[in-house]
């Protein structure tokens, strides 16, 4: 999928850090920051009574070789466009998880953006993180913002909390991916459904 996307050449590096996670890094040679394509870091963790969490620490899937565009506009963090591979690595990443026996993908959304992409296979753990997603985005929905409008919204602090003169900003969220049928059970009941309702 690279070569189709123009990378004849790519290598890569990997290896375990001194915090235990595990780092994957591909790259155009020769190796610097700009020819960086993905990198992902991962640990093993568990979550209250999770155990064992695949977590995905940081993933970045970049494309040097493209520019942002109406159609393409940047968003706050990006370097550069991305790859248009989040699927392909997501399902990469599920199934290395299913072969080493863990419970669960999750990740912690620093930025709303992030959140937005990631909530199409995941739920938020915690129901109250859903609902202040669900209400944001409905505010993006009747404020006619696209997602890179509201991301730069955000990140330019020109949301403010409704009868408050201080400007929201996103609170990093957990989010789940259940690789086991009895615990995705918990985000399709009804009980989940009242406490984010709630």
């Amino acid at each position: 999928k690279l070569r189709e996307l123009g990378y004849e050449q790519t290598d890569l590096r990997f290896g375990v850090r001194e915090d235990g996670s595990h780092y994957l890094v591909i790259f155009e040679p020769p190796f610097d920051k700009k020819s960086t394509i993905a990198e992902l870091v991962v640990r093993r963790t568990a979550l209250d009574e999770v155990f064992p969490v695949l977590k995905v620490e940081w993933l970045c899937l970049q494309n040097p070789k493209a520019s942002f565009s109406t159609g393409k506009p940047c968003l706050p963090g990006q370097h550069f466009p991305g790859l248009g591979l989040g699927k392909d690595v997501l399902s990469t990443i599920v199934l290395m998880a299913l072969r080493l026996k863990y419970q669960a993908v999750t990740n912690v959304a620093d930025h709303f953006h992030n959140a937005f992409i990631y909530a199409g296979n995941f739920h938020f753990y915690y129901p109250e993180d859903a609902a202040r997603f669900q209400d944001f985005c409905r505010f993006m929905k009747q404020a006619g913002l696209t997602l890179a409008e509201a991301a730069w919204a955000l990140e330019d602090e020109k949301v403010f909390l409704e009868k408050e003169n201080r400007p929201y900003h996103w609170k990093p969220a957990v989010q789940i991916l259940p690789l086991r049928s009895s615990l995705g059970e918990r985000y399709k009941s009804q009980e989940y459904a009242a406490e984010v309702e709630k």
